[in-house]
């Protein structure tokens, strides 16, 4: 019926896996002068990939802060409140789908 083959590749984006963010700064238990600037390994240069950071008042983040998605490996952050301890965390996430999050890190701001 027909007789035709049909051949379909799957783009080599697609293949690979999401990597987990790698926090690197400021370093976990950082007390900090002012808002800091976070910053994570850049997992891939070639494919498009979304970061999601998370920053919170507690571990189990059921309280968030700040929730937001950006093209960048790094946030500046503008946080209010001194003398508190902050958690954060991060994913990457590509069209086919996000990697778990990172390890969760603390600063406090001064």
């Amino acid at each position: 019926a027909g007789g035709q083959t049909y051949y379909f590749k799957i783009p080599d984006e697609m293949e690979q896996s999401i990597y987990v963010p790698i926090l690197k700064a400021p370093e976990n238990y950082a007390s900090c002068d002012k808002s800091p600037k976070l910053l994570w390994v850049k997992m891939d240069d070639y494919n498009k990939t979304n970061y999601r950071l998370q920053i919170s008042a507690n571990t189990s983040f059921k309280s968030i802060l700040i929730d937001t998605t950006i093209a960048d490996n790094f946030y500046q952050t503008d946080i209010p409140k001194k003398e508190t301890k902050y958690y954060w965390r991060v994913c990457s996430s590509k069209i086919w789908g996000a990697s778990p999050w990172s390890e969760v890190w603390s600063f406090t701001v001064k």
